[in-house]
């Protein structure tokens, strides 16, 4: 048995191994939508190949277990900045962890997870989405942050947010990278930011079906007396906040950049956001409820 980074020649057999998880299914009868539905890029060939690009854009990559020539375990993995009241830096991301149904509770993936720790001094966090992987985390990390998930319906549109119509400019990715050390992630908290802003910025493959419902990845800017906002204008709006700023002035931005998605034709906004008191305050103000109280985000240590 040996722990090696992937190539692009592995991505057949990587394939297989995610495949492996929903025994049964007629693959080639499937058209990619139908695949996406099932498992995302792991199980269609060009979706997975966009997939590792993507990773490797972010300084990451793909560990494999190989056994007797047939890969059982994989771990993908990125390296990402974080802004946070506890913590400020570069870090490791584990975007996905599995093993093949043989051969699992053999330890496979811990032993992933330490082949990641002696390859970087980064932490390494990752979020958790189901009760399987809240149990494997648990034991080899400690839970340090949490997500929490917001909607808001049209419905919900009070004089508030008409009152608030607020200008903007519209800005590019490279715009945004200028910025970026000005500015925090507040919504939109998926994956990791630097991850999760590739796949949006080179999201030609998967537009079709990540984004059918946003005309273009549009970059806002807003600006209310000394405070900041850049927006990415899709129904699950990925928003980044100078680092300082005014707590009423940020509420009338959000309520105007709400506003504005509306009027684009969406029905209903999602935002993903990290436990933040006035973040919390801010979208109950604005309408927003709670639809998933807690997903959880663990650093995991060596084992």
């Amino acid at each position: 048995m040996i722990i090696r980074e992937a190539t692009s020649e592995d991505l057949e057999a990587l394939l297989a191994l995610n495949r492996a998880e929903y025994p049964g299914v007629d693959w080639d009868s499937l058209n990619r939508f139908e695949r996406w539905e099932i498992g995302m890029w792991w199980v269609d060939p060009e979706l997975l190949q966009w997939h590792f690009d993507i990773l490797r854009r972010c300084n990451g990559g793909i560990l494999v277990i190989e056994s007797n020539s047939h890969i059982t375990a994989e771990l993908d993995f990125c390296e990402s900045w974080e802004e946070l009241p506890n913590y400020s830096g570069n870090r490791y991301h584990i975007i996905w962890l599995t093993t093949h149904p043989l051969h699992r509770r053999q330890g496979l993936s811990s032993q992933l997870v330490s082949e990641l720790h002696r390859r970087t001094n980064h932490p390494i966090w990752v979020e958790a989405e189901d009760s399987r992987t809240v149990g494997l985390y648990g034991k080899i990390g400690k839970e340090n942050h949490f997500l929490s998930n917001w909607r808001v319906e049209i419905n919900d549109i009070t004089e508030y947010y008409l009152d608030n119509r607020l200008e903007y400019t519209v800005i590019s990715y490279e715009d945004l990278d200028q910025k970026k050390s000005d500015y925090f992630a507040l919504i939109g908290r998926y994956y990791a930011p630097a991850f999760d802003l590739s796949q949006l910025r080179y999201s030609d493959p998967i537009k079709e079906l990540m984004w059918a419902d946003t005309p273009s990845n549009i970059l806002h800017h807003y600006r209310k007396n000394e405070t900041e906002v850049i927006a990415l204008m899709t129904q699950f709006p990925r928003i980044f906040v100078s680092k300082s700023y005014m707590r009423e002035d940020l509420e009338a931005i959000l309520a105007s950049v709400c506003l504005q998605l509306f009027e684009m034709g969406f029905d209903s906004l999602e935002f993903q956001v990290y436990y933040h008191v006035d973040l919390i305050s801010i979208l109950s103000n604005l309408g927003f409820s709670e639809v998933i109280q807690k997903d959880p985000v663990y650093e995991l240590f060596t084992t």
